[in-house]
């Protein structure tokens, strides 16, 4: 698996008087395998201090993977090692909450989403309602779940899904920076973990709310596409943003991957081996029911005859 390309850019926006977001980056080369961890961390809009909260965050999580992401020795080959990955992303996250619930000075709280790339395999971390997603030929997937009222209200039945994407209704719009999870609030902290397998040509996306929030998802993907590398998408996508009312700081990574198999080909690939179980099965049931019509039925003895 080879880490084609790597982008990054942050922006204060066009209403903001600060910057509270906060990147991070760290990539490996190792056994011709390349392995990567990607932070994006957003200050809490209205608390003290969000910008060290992020910060905080982001340092605190690239300490935790920095030993991990070098390490020589580790494949992911079976699945007691996609486990070890998701805790270790778990960890790295938890980390970060420890430092800020712990910090003696003036600091406030944050959103992060993370990724770790690693032997084909993206694990993703997430907490708050930055998003981290996977784009590939036009189709561009939210892998994470925001954590605001918003998408507990949709899930509730209360909002449409058509009522949160941009632009907002009124009444979503009312309470769409209302998150009810966040790094740094308490020392217990649910993190959410992902795992999605790569495939050819997938870019990995990660932003804080600022670029959603201001650009709908169909232009996201049509620039992620029209772009051509990951630095032109990252600094595209931001001038969408701002082009669109820049309401808050914007802040993206792009990652471009490689060296993969072609999903189609795994998807046909697995659709053939399905198509033989099926087959096999459907002829282990046709033998059986064949031998079941050619064996002799045996006849009932009457009890006037029986001993």
């Amino acid at each position: 698996m080879e880490i084609k390309e790597v982008g990054s850019a942050s922006d204060i926006g066009m209403r903001k008087s600060a910057n509270e977001d906060s990147i991070g980056i760290l990539t490996s080369f190792v056994n011709d395998d390349e392995k990567g961890a990607f932070v994006v961390a957003d200050g809490v809009g209205g608390e003290a201090k969000g910008e060290v909260a992020s910060a905080k965050a982001v340092e605190e999580v690239m300490k935790e993977l920095s030993e991990f992401i070098f390490e020589v020795e580790y494949k992911v080959e079976k699945i007691d090692d996609s486990e070890k990955i998701k805790s270790k992303v778990d960890k790295a996250v938890q980390r970060a909450n420890r430092s800020i619930v712990d910090y003696k000075g003036e600091i406030g709280k944050t959103t992060i989403t993370m990724g770790v790339i690693i032997d084909g395999f993206l694990v993703v971390g997430n907490v708050g309602d930055s998003r981290t997603y996977i784009y590939n030929d036009g189709d561009l997937q939210q892998i994470t779940r925001d954590h605001s009222l918003i998408r507990d209200w949709v899930d509730q039945g209360k909002l449409s899904k058509e009522d949160i994407e941009t632009p907002k209704s009124p009444k979503a719009e009312k309470m769409a920076h209302i998150i009810n999870r966040v790094v740094g609030k308490e020392k217990d902290l649910d993190v959410d973990i992902f795992y999605r397998p790569l495939y050819e040509g997938d870019q990995i996306l990660l932003c804080c709310d600022g670029l959603p929030d201001m650009v709908k998802k169909g232009w996201i993907s049509h620039w992620m596409r029209a772009a051509g590398d990951a630095q032109k998408a990252c600094d595209g996508l931001i001038e969408l943003a701002n082009e669109k009312g820049g309401d808050d700081n914007i802040s993206v990574v792009v990652v471009k991957v490689g060296d993969l198999p072609k999903k189609k080909d795994i998807l046909e690939a697995e659709t053939e081996h399905k198509e033989k179980i099926d087959d096999k099965e459907q002829e282990r049931d046709n033998k059986k029911r064949s031998q079941s019509a050619t064996q002799p039925k045996k006849q009932s003895v009457p009890d006037s005859k029986k001993k």
